[in-house]
């Protein structure tokens, strides 16, 4: 049988083969021309769009049930989750910017902020950490809540790495769909107690998604699951919240920053 040899890893490609067995490219690949190169554009762009809608639409429906088929192997239906977090917080990125909706702790007066108690101060410093590090912060705190979650759900069947990748997620699309509906509020009370108060809406509502898609990705059928999730998250939140704050006032006391 004639064969020829795929133009990417040189491995045998039969006539009858429509894609190199050893690498995934197709076999017929003919020399670049500006055709060529628009319908693969738009064959990429294509791709890239409807994993992104039918994961887009699975957190939003179903958000337990579709992670769960994500991390038990449905790859490639849905878009790769690291980019879906990507894209999530570049939109989240573009909202905070046009809206200007964050408040640089760094235009505080040094001597004002020096002269406060060491608790007020870790507050500045944790504020500012959130402030430099955008939302990236609040998913870099995925994997302490996955620890937390799979130390109270360990019996369900996930590992760690299933829930920090599941946590990340719906931490990622619940901020994406708050800052959206929350934004105008959250631009209007800027200033005082109205803005506080749209924040912990903001952060309760969040909190009630996240607990909502964990129950389900935990496999539980009923109303139990989402209450047991929402007061592991809280506990998490609680917790981890109280040693960062104990964390930075010793490095304060000790003048180490």
């Amino acid at each position: 049988m004639q064969r020829s040899h795929c133009l990417n890893c040189n491995a045998a490609v039969y006539p009858q083969q429509n894609f190199c067995t050893h690498c995934g490219q197709k076999a017929d690949i003919r020399r670049l021309t500006f055709r060529q190169l628009f319908l693969d554009f738009f064959d990429a762009v294509f791709s890239i769009e409807k994993g992104l809608f039918r994961l887009a639409k699975g957190l939003l429906m179903s958000p337990g049930a579709t992670v769960a088929a994500l991390v038990g192997g449905k790859r490639k239906y849905y878009v790769n989750p690291f980019t879906f977090v990507a894209i999530c917080i570049t939109v989240v990125l573009i909202l905070n910017g046009w809206l200007k909706l964050n408040v640089d702790p760094t235009t505080y007066d040094p001597k004002w902020v020096a002269a406060q108690p060491v608790f007020t101060r870790s507050l500045y410093v944790i504020d500012t950490i959130n402030f430099k590090t955008m939302d990236l912060s609040t998913l870099l705190m995925s994997p302490w809540f996955a620890f937390c979650l799979w130390i109270f759900f360990r019996k369900r069947n996930r590992n760690v790495a299933e829930i920090t990748l599941a946590v990340m997620l719906f931490i990622a699309f619940a901020t994406l769909l708050t800052r959206i509906f929350m934004a105008p509020l959250v631009a209007i009370a800027f200033h005082g107690d109205p803005y506080n108060w749209s924040q912990l809406i903001e952060l309760l509502l969040q909190t009630l998604y996240i607990s909502w898609g964990l129950g389900s990705f935990f496999n539980y059928k009923t109303f139990s699951g989402f209450f047991k999730t929402f007061g592991v998250m809280c506990l998490a939140g609680v917790v981890g919240l109280a040693l960062e704050i104990a964390i930075i006032c010793l490095l304060l006391a000790w003048n180490i920053i």
